[in-house]
């Protein structure tokens, strides 16, 4: 049986190998280490249920064939065959029928060894920057080694931070007459044939942005998918993150014309609240978790509330009240007052 707490004491690997670039030209495969505790990711604390985990240095594959053979813990197996990027540690949780504690005590364990990173989860509405043009430069041959080298990196990331979403860089990509997406088209076609083993971090990644039957569609979803989780997990690529607000009524007889509106609902609130609609209601509680400051991101204040992204995305895009920014992350955000 489970227990709320895990005993992390067994060792985990980094990573089956790796790749040492001699020159800057010559890949050389050399077995990975773990880093030592002063290396190690301080992102354990930080780690927040609707986030998931990526790995950088190795893959889902990698660590389940090693845990089979080794003492660890039943839950960490459930957890790694339930991972996903697309998937919330909470998600993983549900799927996995791992108590939320225990999840979030492997997910903290899997970061604390540089096993792992946190992120937001990875699905059609991320909209990516680049972190630091010199990650692109760094990233170069080992991002060869992984995909192929008939694909070109600076190009890559440019197509994927053109201002849209993931899911529309994709419609994009299988649809498109534009150059660019015929370009990466192309490229993607001429190494989807001979990606190695260790370029494959998730299956199933379609977004259903392809007509219906178009396996090639599907095929290039997938790669290109599988690009951006690597890219995401060594933050060559990193998250506008969407953040909900309330617009502030600067018109002096708007205000007064809302003003009297309140005063009326106010002195009908217990005969309405039960008539009240279902926006209204969603509403006054986002005001009240104080998710409408700009300081709270979208995924944060569905786990806060226990909201459906879906049903928040819908009631946005109805409500005059809401909007959406998006911004990087920062110090302090996903708190409350």
């Amino acid at each position: 049986q489970e227990k709320d707490s895990l005993n992390t004491s067994f060792p985990v690997p980094l990573g089956g190998e790796d790749v040492l670039y001699v020159n800057g030209h010559i890949a050389v495969t050399v077995e990975a280490v773990v880093p030592p505790p002063n290396m190690r990711s301080n992102e354990s604390s930080i780690i927040q249920p609707y986030q998931t985990l990526l790995f950088p240095h190795t893959t889902r594959k990698e660590l389940l064939e090693y845990l089979s053979s080794a003492s660890a813990p039943r839950p960490v197996e459930q957890f790694l065959l339930s991972a996903s990027p697309r998937k919330s540690l909470s998600d993983i949780a549900t799927d996995s029928g791992i108590s939320p504690l225990t999840t979030m005590d492997i997910a903290a364990y899997l970061i604390d060894q540089g096993i792992a990173i946190s992120s937001p989860i990875i699905t059609q509405h991320s909209r990516l920057v680049c972190s630091d043009i010199h990650r692109i430069q760094d990233s170069v041959l080992s991002f060869s080694y992984a995909f192929g080298p008939n694909i070109d990196l600076f190009n890559l990331v440019a197509y994927l931070t053109s201002g849209w979403s993931l899911g529309d860089a994709m419609v994009s990509l299988v649809s498109s007459e534009d150059r660019e997406a015929q370009s990466l088209r192309a490229s993607l076609r001429y190494e989807s044939s001979s990606l190695p083993e260790n370029a494959v971090l998730d299956a199933g990644v379609s977004f259903g942005t392809h007509p219906a039957g178009v396996e090639e569609a599907i095929e290039l979803e997938e790669i290109l998918y599988r690009m951006v989780v690597w890219l995401c997990s060594r933050k060559v690529l990193i998250h506008l993150l969407e953040y909900l607000v309330e617009p502030v009524v600067s018109d002096y007889n708007t205000a007064n014309s809302m003003a009297e509106e309140t005063d009326s609902s106010d002195r009908h609130a217990e005969k309405k609240v039960d008539h009240m609609p279902a926006d209204d209601l969603l509403l006054q509680e986002l005001r009240n978790s104080d998710c409408l400051s700009g300081r709270m991101s979208l995924h944060a204040a569905c786990w806060r509330l226990g909201v459906d992204l879906g049903r928040l995305r819908s009631f946005i895009a109805r409500n005059r009240n809401v909007r959406v920014i998006s911004r990087l992350a920062a110090p302090g955000d996903d708190t409350m007052k």
